[in-house]
């Protein structure tokens, strides 16, 4: 049985997600204290970072108006074939795990070291993993 309201995800709402996973990352990765420990090396990931979220957001843009009323399962098949569609889909899924899983454990260190030294890990560790696995999923 089908569902008369669909959950689509629209234009407005994929750029408002992306744009929250844009500023979660820059409030999470506490960019002064990160750019004080890099040092040079800031100078180059910052700007990269910001290629490849604009890489990201034509990306989102293209699919969305090329499938405007379909999710990332429907159309993978339709681009890739069903064996490709489910290779694609897998592997995406294990990305999003990875990212969910390192986002929380690359910054740990620094956020415990320079903002929250007296506070137990899993007070800020728990709430760390859970926002970033909704940023990725």
């Amino acid at each position: 049985m089908q569902d008369k309201h669909r959950q689509v995800i629209t234009g407005w709402l994929l750029f408002c997600l992306t744009l929250n996973g844009v500023v979660a990352t820059g409030v999470f990765s506490l960019a002064r204290d990160v750019a004080e420990v890099a040092g040079a090396g800031a100078l180059v990931a910052i700007p990269l970072t910001g290629v490849v979220m604009l890489v990201k957001l034509v990306g989102i843009h293209l699919l969305a108006n090329r499938f405007p009323e379909q999710t990332l399962n429907e159309y993978s098949y339709q681009l890739l074939g069903p064996v490709l569609a489910k290779v694609y889909l897998l592997i995406y899924g294990l990305l999003s795990l990875a990212v969910a899983i390192s986002i929380p454990r690359a910054h740990f260190p620094l956020v415990t070291a320079w903002a929250l030294g007296l506070t137990p890990k899993i007070a800020f560790m728990a709430p760390l993993a859970i926002v970033c696995w909704n940023v990725v999923k």
